[in-house]
């Protein structure tokens, strides 16, 4: 097999063209790859299955909400767990409190989250939840 190497001004715009697709492709399938793994098929190591990847179901407290603030909330902690995982995928690591993504320009101010509760990272799987104060 042979390799032509062209170093002219026209092969290395061709070849910065081609990084630039190939940095793209790479930056979606590590934006894609956030979710969930798969778990260990192998037999030293009996991993329990990971909990389904979707819409999180209200809890009973949540009952007794309308509906509305319900979807708003899930809305809300949507957009702040992709916020979070671009943080993360161009900083190549977690922040360890979300003040970091205002901080570094990813929001513009944290919202404030539902009485008696606190937006938490989850540093596992890269996304925000809401804990108890």
């Amino acid at each position: 097999m042979r390799l032509d190497l062209d170093f002219s001004r026209k092969g290395q715009r061709r070849l910065h063209s081609h990084m630039k697709a190939l940095s793209i492709l790479v930056l979606a399938g590590l934006l894609a790859g956030c979710g969930d793994k798969p778990a260990s098929t192998d037999a030293k190591d009996p991993a329990p299955p990971a909990a389904p990847a979707g819409p999180r179901e209200p809890k009973a407290a949540d009952s007794n909400a309308p509906a509305g603030a319900v979807a708003d909330e899930q809305a809300l902690l949507d957009h702040l767990t992709q916020t979070l995982r671009k943080f993360s995928a161009e900083k190549q690591r977690v922040p360890t409190q979300l003040n970091e993504l205002v901080t570094a320009g990813y929001l513009p101010s944290l919202p404030a989250a539902p009485a008696g509760k606190q937006f938490t990272i989850n540093p596992k799987r890269v996304e925000v939840i809401l804990a108890d104060k």
